[in-house]
């Protein structure tokens, strides 16, 4: 791929040369791409990972409602992220719940702040002011009777 001009000495690439490479490349990925896909999709028809469905709701710009006591409840990532000024952070709380939070955690793991929900079966969300923090990058929690549901980065500029 690489050779090198007995006379200036100077080294040049056959980049026509990697062309059958890459491709080769790109076939096996696609392989993968499409395994990977199988999985997901057995494991949300399954209904036993319910953070797979929410990675897989999340990824089709679904939020929909929550249809059965039996679903987790759901923390999707704030918008806008990065954050200057203030973002909204929006979940959705499982029927049956009796204690929903939003917790708020410096990188380190101490607890910043901490935000009681309704608790109802609802979509919800909360606007946080980057006034409350300053600068940086946080971590926020769902916590529904007890525990996690999900967790989220948030920065803030």
């Amino acid at each position: 791929m690489v050779s090198k001009d007995t006379v200036s000495r100077i080294l040049s690439i056959n980049y026509e040369g990697f062309i059958p490479i890459l491709w080769e490349a790109i076939k096996v990925q696609q392989g993968q791409i499409q395994e990977l896909q199988t999985q997901l999709d057995e494991v949300l028809n399954s209904g036993t990972n319910a953070n797979a469905r929410q990675a897989k709701e999340t990824e089709n710009g679904v939020s929909n409602s929550l249809n059965s006591s039996e679903e987790s409840s759901l923390l999707h990532q704030n918008i806008p992220n990065p954050a200057n000024g203030s973002t909204e952070i929006r979940y959705s709380i499982r029927d049956n719940v009796t204690q929903a939070s939003l917790h708020i955690y410096s990188l380190n793991g101490r607890q910043l702040k901490s935000y009681d929900l309704p608790i109802i079966k609802a979509k919800g969300s909360i606007n946080i002011s980057s006034a409350d923090f300053g600068a940086g990058v946080f971590l926020y929690s769902l916590i529904v009777d007890g525990k996690e549901e999900g967790m989220k980065k948030m920065i803030i500029r």
